[in-house]
């Protein structure tokens, strides 16, 4: 059996695990809808559904992530509501539809800021960033970007404040100020290196 084979079928057998392993996730999480479990349990259930789904079956994403937020909005539960917003965000983006994820980026954005969850708060600046960038409204793109920024540098998580420098970066490049763009990409480079992350390096 030739290397190519033998390389196609091991990926092969990966992928087939990775399915099933997920199925099985999934099949769990709609047991625990099913069964006679908390409001909070099952929209946290709807909202793992909705991940889970967003690359299997983007209509059965969208309609875990509405449950999610239905169920959120009667039982008034925000941390919910907030969740399931950011989700379905991320269903928009994921189809292009940029605007939409930013109107809800930002539904899901001032329920956090109420709530001053904090990274919360940063990973949805971050959305905003770089769903800005894809509407090609670049001084906005910079500005969340930047927000978000400077919460994971104030919490000194060195990892997603380069993964946000990174996105600044590309910014730049858009905006064809290559060399902002090039010394930032250097000084990310340094930042990977110093913390062994050789898939961000």
């Amino acid at each position: 059996m030739s290397k190519t084979i033998l390389r196609i079928f091991f990926f092969a057998l990966i992928s087939m695990q990775a399915v099933r392993s997920q199925n099985k996730i999934i099949d769990s999480l709609k047991q625990v809808v099913k069964e006679n479990t908390s409001d909070s349990l099952k929209i946290k259930a709807y909202c793992d559904l909705c991940w889970h789904y967003r690359n299997i079956d983007i209509d059965s994403a969208f309609i875990f992530g509405n449950w999610a937020l239905k169920l959120s909005k009667e039982s008034n539960n925000l941390i919910g509501e907030a969740q399931a917003y950011n989700d379905i965000g991320i269903l928009h983006y994921s189809l292009a539809k940029f605007d939409e994820s930013i109107k809800y980026y930002k539904k899901s954005l001032l329920i956090r800021e109420n709530l001053k969850d904090t990274l919360g708060i940063a990973s949805l600046y971050n959305k905003l960033g770089i769903s800005y960038q894809r509407v090609f409204k670049m001084d906005s793109a910079i500005f969340y970007a930047t927000k978000a920024l400077k919460i994971y540098e104030d919490k000194n998580n060195v990892k997603y404040a380069a993964t946000i420098k990174n996105n600044i970066a590309n910014i730049y490049q858009n905006l064809k100020q290559y060399r902002k763009a090039l010394n930032a990409h250097l000084e990310i480079a340094e930042t990977y290196q110093e913390i062994n992350d050789f898939q961000g390096l």
